[in-house]
């Protein structure tokens, strides 16, 4: 396979967990395009594992949000 520069990024911005969904890996504040997230153009959620603290990548409204849908489904669930 032909790999260049820029394919070799997508790939790595586009890491998903076991469950599918897209994630960065950062131990900065996710403020640059070397966060996967950034790089894509979209926030920071649940799924990611920065820190709170100093990820400024983050919408906190949306990530709320997440966590209403999670449990909904996880009570769907049982």
């Amino acid at each position: 396979m032909n790999w260049s520069v820029n394919d070799a990024d997508s790939a790595r911005a586009t890491k998903r967990n076991y469950e599918g969904v897209p994630h960065c890996t950062c131990r900065g504040s996710c403020s640059t395009k070397i966060c996967g997230c950034v790089k894509t153009s979209v926030s920071c959620g649940t799924a990611c594992r920065c820190q709170h603290a100093l990820c400024k990548n983050r919408n906190h409204a949306a990530q709320h949000h997440d966590k209403e849908n999670q449990v909904s489904y996880l009570r769907h669930l049982q």
